[in-house]
């Protein structure tokens, strides 16, 4: 009990299953913790932002978390946040669709001095006839579904998820 399949086995280290749905087919596998190779982490910005992984600044409206995100920019293209790359300048991928990029993240992003060569703005390219809208509210759960579809009987209400539920 408690042990996954095969785990009686000493040469085992783990083990799969696999799901033929109509997805194409699945496959999970299962390893020991005890194969896990641990190593220490890296720093993008020393003891605040592991490297290689995604980072969320989570909080209310209203207390920094834009201009943070503005400083921090600045900091990497200069080659000036401690860290696994200080001075190294590097470019930084920015995703925003909350302000404008003129009016608010671009001048945001000038003020705090980020290399503006090195900031790229990344947007969806919606000219594909597939691509997937989310939207919801914060305390009602958030949806995800196809942008359109080539059916005649239009977008079923199967083909919508959840991406979060509610407060």
């Amino acid at each position: 009990p408690g042990q996954p399949p095969g785990s009686g086995d000493a040469s085992t280290q783990g083990a799969s299953v696999t799901d033929n749905g109509p997805d194409g087919g699945r496959h999970i596998r299962l390893t020991r913790a005890s194969t896990v190779r641990m190593r220490p982490p890296r720093w993008t910005w020393d003891d605040r932002i592991p490297a290689g992984a995604i980072t969320v600044i989570p909080g209310r409206e209203g207390i920094g978390k834009s201009l943070t995100l503005a400083w921090l920019t600045a900091q990497l293209t200069r080659g000036t946040l401690p860290g696994l790359h200080y001075g190294i300048p590097r470019p930084v991928i920015y995703a925003a669709t909350e302000d404008s990029w003129s009016h608010t993240i671009g001048p945001r992003l000038y003020a705090a001095g980020a290399d503006l060569d090195m900031v790229y703005r990344v947007d969806v390219d919606n000219a594909k006839p597939f691509y997937f809208i989310h939207g919801g509210t914060q305390d009602n759960m958030s949806l995800g579904g196809p942008s359109r579809t080539l059916t005649q009987n239009g977008i079923p209400n199967d083909a919508w998820f959840v991406t979060s539920v509610g407060d």
